[in-house]
């Protein structure tokens, strides 16, 4: 993709060529010899005239030497062949090269002044090195081997969900009991789902103030002071007691007559406060059992509570910073605020994989489009693509655990579709190119139906690439008319991004809707395996 559509790339510094020319004063007649000083436009090959540099970025040395033979030879009332026309292609953007306006056999005044004005444009194009593309993949590679680094090593590799189990753990049931846990692992050489969740992944339940989960835990956890009692476990361990339904005691122990658990231990030291809450649920679930049980679910003992009614289990599970609860009579409400993780997430990858797939993407297409483009366009470009792709990516699966570049990278292929559709005039064999083009999309969205992976948020960033491209890239004009339509096409893309944004924040903060798309399931997951999918999923 990082190639002019199927034509090689010639390295910036090893191509010098005298330039063929009938005028006397032309600088190949006078001995000079011009210089190639960036990605040439031309084969080696003399009669080759295909178009040989990458898609965004041109030569403006290269696009004045063109612009220059064009005009010898209309001074000398030569046709202007298609080879000729094609040679030169444009600037970065939205630029219809190979049409009537170079194309012309003879000069007139209006021509002559158009030509002018062409060659003060392309002398005013600036280069860049693409830094931004560089420091970002060097935050991206640093965060990943932090992590690692954090999380000590890797989980399990795999697509399918599988079952362990656990001898002689303590639960409400028995002193020895065998329990059981879910694994679900990851593709990608990577952390669980728990860890890149607390490092900044992007989940919605840390973003705002769920109304969904509010309702659903409001109603567990309002009846649980008046339901529970401190029980003593006769049948399992006669010294331990914990909160349970008064049903459930009277089938293993004897209530107490004490209604706080901590405070008849303190009184009583032989017996063990043993079954406390255990936050489980990523979107905060809590279950009172023993500490063991705990530690073998995964989940986040809690040993200074007595019922997970007095847990704020959200916070814990989010990290970053700390999500404070609405109420202290309901803890378990909390005041979600980590909006931000719309721009950490594309700094978390879930593993060595993910981040390597997207590296290269970046520095292909990145570092082309800033050579041109400039660091400042490029990081509008990368993170409107990048927001706007997670944004979308949190109104339709809010409840999953998604995270990577690609909703950036997917942006910067929007950029290679606008550069396609505005010269695809030429390009040898357009067809097959479009093709190409097409197969890598199809390909990506195919890597968005794995765990971890989000096809909306690649959709979501394609669309705003696109439409970014058309904002920012630097571009040139062929004329008035020329000039007039592409500042239109500058002002409806800047509404229409305004549109989907104030759309999209709407959608996620207030309506908060779970089936926006309910036929939209295996866009974002085809289940390869029987249980893969359903570990994507929340039951809420």
């Amino acid at each position: 993709i990082s190639q002019r559509f199927s034509l090689k790339r010639t390295n910036r510094h090893s191509l010098r060529r005298p330039v063929q020319s009938t005028s006397p004063d032309s600088p190949a007649n006078r001995g000079d010899i011009i210089e190639m000083e960036d990605d040439v436009f031309l084969s080696p090959n003399k009669h080759d005239r295909r178009i040989n540099t990458p898609l965004l970025i041109t030569d403006k040395e290269e696009a004045l030497e063109c612009y220059r033979r064009m005009v010898e030879r209309s001074n000398q009332k030569t046709p202007l062949t298609s080879t000729d026309s094609s040679e030169w292609f444009g600037v970065n953007t939205l630029v219809r090269v190979g049409a009537h306006d170079l194309r012309s056999n003879l000069r007139t005044p209006a021509s002559l002044a158009r030509e002018q004005n062409i060659k003060i444009q392309l002398e005013s194009l600036p280069e860049f090195t693409p830094w931004f593309i560089y420091v970002v993949t060097l935050a991206q590679v640093v965060f990943l081997c932090f992590m690692l680094w954090s999380y000590g090593g890797i989980q399990s590799v795999g697509l399918s969900p599988y079952t362990t189990h656990q001898n002689n753990t303590p639960t409400l049931h028995s002193s020895l009991d065998i329990v059981y846990r879910t694994v679900t692992p990851n593709i990608w050489l990577g952390p669980d789902e728990n860890f890149l969740i607390k490092n900044g992944a992007l989940f919605s339940p840390c973003m705002r103030e769920d109304h969904l989960i509010n309702i659903k835990y409001t109603n567990i956890y309002s009846k649980e002071d008046s339901s529970f009692v401190c029980c003593q476990f006769e049948s399992i361990n006669r010294n331990w007691v914990g909160y349970t339904t008064r049903q459930a005691c009277l089938g293993y122990g004897v209530v107490l007559a004490s209604s706080n658990c901590s405070t008849y231990t303190d009184k009583n030291p032989m017996y063990t406060h043993k079954f406390r809450p255990c936050c489980t649920n990523v979107t905060g679930g809590c279950i009172l059992t023993s500490q063991e049980h705990c530690i073998f679910l995964g989940g986040l003992w809690q040993e200074s509570t007595e019922t997970c009614s007095q847990v704020n289990c959200l916070s814990q599970i989010c990290g970053m910073n700390e999500l404070t609860s609405k109420s202290s009579n309901t803890p378990y409400i909390v005041e979600a605020n980590q909006g931000y993780r719309l721009i950490t997430a594309l700094f978390v990858h879930a593993g060595v994989i993910h981040l390597i797939l997207n590296i290269i993407a970046q520095l292909i297409l990145g570092s082309q489009i800033e050579r041109t483009a400039g660091w400042f366009r490029i990081l509008l470009i990368y993170f409107i693509a990048g927001i706007g792709g997670n944004l979308i990516s949190s109104v339709f699966v809010p409840y999953q655990a998604t995270c990577g570049a690609g909703g950036p990278v997917y942006g910067l292929l929007g950029v290679v579709l606008v550069e396609f559709l505005q010269s695809y005039q030429v390009v040898v064999n357009p067809g097959l190119e479009a093709l190409k083009l097409l197969v890598v999309i199809l390909i990506s969205l195919f890597i968005g139906t794995l765990p971890y992976i989000d096809n909306f948020a690649h959709i979501g960033g394609l669309i705003f690439g696109v439409l970014s491209a058309y904002l920012f890239l630097p571009y040139i004009t062929f004329g008035k008319f020329d000039r007039g339509r592409k500042i239109c096409l500058i002002i409806l893309a800047f509404l229409l991004i305004s549109f989907l944004f104030i759309v999209g924040f709407v959608a996620f903060y207030i309506v908060q809707g779970t089936d926006w798309c309910k036929n939209c399931y295996y866009l974002n997951c085809i289940p390869y395996t029987s249980t893969m999918c359903k570990s994507n999923s929340i039951d809420l």
